[in-house]
C-alpha cells in the first residue's frame, strides 16, 4: 500500500483510532493528545514509524468532492498548526484536526458515534428507570446497576471493534 502526501492515516488503538496526516518524506503530522499518559500533547510532526508504533496503517478514503483542499494545501494547513496546544477530546482531537486539514470542517466520527451511543443509552436508561421506579426500592437499584454495567461493556466493545 502506497502512502501519498496528504493521506489521512489512522491506526487502531485499544478502544479508539489515532489519526494523522502524511506530510511526506516518511513523516506524519498529528495531534499527540494524551499519547504520553496524562500529559496533554501538541500538534507535531513525527516519523511515520513512530506514528504507527508497530500497528498497521489504515488510509481513510475521501471522494474527490469531499476534499475541499488539495493534498498539498491540506499538508500546508497542518503545518500552520504545528505546535498548537489546544487538544480537547470532544472538540479538537487528532481526528478533528486531520479532517479539518482536508475538508475545512473539524469533525470526528468517533466522537459523533459516542454521542449517538450515549443518547441512545440515556433514552434506554430513562425508560428502564421509569419502569423500575414503579416497582421501586431494590428493583430500581438492581436495574440501574445492571443497565450502567451493560452500557459500559457495550461501549467498550463498540469502540474496540471500530
Amino acid at each position: 500500500m502506497d502512502i501519498v502526501l496528504g493521506d489521512h492515516l489512522y491506526v487502531s488503538k485499544s478502544g479508539y483510532h489515532h489519526h494523522g496526516i502524511y506530510s511526506g518524506f516518511g513523516k506524519v503530522i498529528h495531534y499527540s493528545g494524551f499519547s504520553e499518559k496524562f500529559k496533554k500533547g501538541k500538534i507535531s510532526e513525527i516519523p511515520l514509524l513512530d506514528f504507527l508504533n508497530g500497528d498497521d496503517v489504515i488510509i481513510a478514503q475521501y471522494a474527490e468532492n469531499e476534499r475541499k483542499y488539495s493534498r498539498n494545501e491540506s499538508v500546508q494547513r497542518a503545518n500552520l498548526r504545528l505546535g498548537e496546544d489546544e487538544y480537547c477530546l470532544f472538540s479538537n482531537n487528532c481526528e478533528h484536526f486531520v479532517v479539518w486539514c482536508i475538508t475545512g470542517e473539524a469533525k470526528s466520527k468517533q466522537i459523533s458515534s459516542v454521542k449517538k451511543f450515549s443518547a441512545a443509552m440515556a433514552l434506554r436508561y430513562a425508560g428502564m428507570g421509569g419502569a423500575a421506579a414503579l416497582i421501586g426500592g431494590p428493583a430500581l437499584t438492581a436495574a440501574s446497576i445492571g443497565l450502567v454495567g451493560y452500557a459500559g461493556k457495550k461501549a467498550f466493545d463498540f469502540f474496540r471493534n471500530k
